[in-house]
């Protein structure tokens, strides 16, 4: 049966984690159609990084990209195919969810890891790769805010998963056992 899986949650709470541990995993695989939203977005402009493209210039893509992606996915694909969406932080909104709801496939999975989790973990990979986030510019407070007033998006989510189920996510198939539940 056609699924769409979009995995959501604050920025650092391992969407695009899994989407790469998944990608290993169906290098060769027809049916499983695997997308990092914020790395789709980058490659349909000139851009290089959501910094160079502008914030807001990246949300309005975004927007365009994951709505040409689902509709051209139900349309288009095979009845046996999985397509999953690692979406940006910021995605999932009032207009987000009112088109996901008139596509009958989709499940949202929340990736609900708590804000201190997340914000280290933001931390550690601007360390490690040089890279920083636009809005960790803003500071430890203002992602703290957007964290609680994103979790109201979040939580209509038909799964939730706890950073310990998470932790626990080695195969896509992991993943699978949760949406059967």
């Amino acid at each position: 049966m056609k699924k769409i899986i979009l995995l959501t949650g604050f920025m650092g709470s391992g969407k695009s984690f899994l989407i790469k541990k998944f990608q290993r995993e169906f290098k060769l695989n027809k049916n499983v159609t695997l997308i990092d939203l914020d790395s789709e977005v980058l490659k349909s402009s000139s851009a290089t990084s959501v910094i160079e493209m502008g914030l807001k210039n990246f949300r309005r893509e975004e927007q365009k990209v994951f709505k040409k992606l689902i509709k051209q996915f139900s349309s288009e694909v095979s009845s046996e195919s999985t397509l999953v969406i690692g979406l940006g932080g910021g995605t999932l909104n009032e207009k987000a969810f009112n088109f996901i709801a008139t596509i009958p496939l989709v499940q949202i999975v929340w990736l609900n890891v708590p804000f201190e989790v997340c914000y280290k973990r933001i931390q550690d990979e601007q360390k490690k790769t040089g890279l920083t986030r636009p809005l960790l510019k803003k500071g430890e407070e203002h992602l703290m805010r957007l964290y609680e007033k994103r979790k109201s998006f979040y939580s209509r989510s038909n799964i939730k998963l706890s950073l310990e189920e998470i932790d626990k996510i080695n195969t896509f198939h992991d993943l699978l056992k949760y949406l059967q539940k």
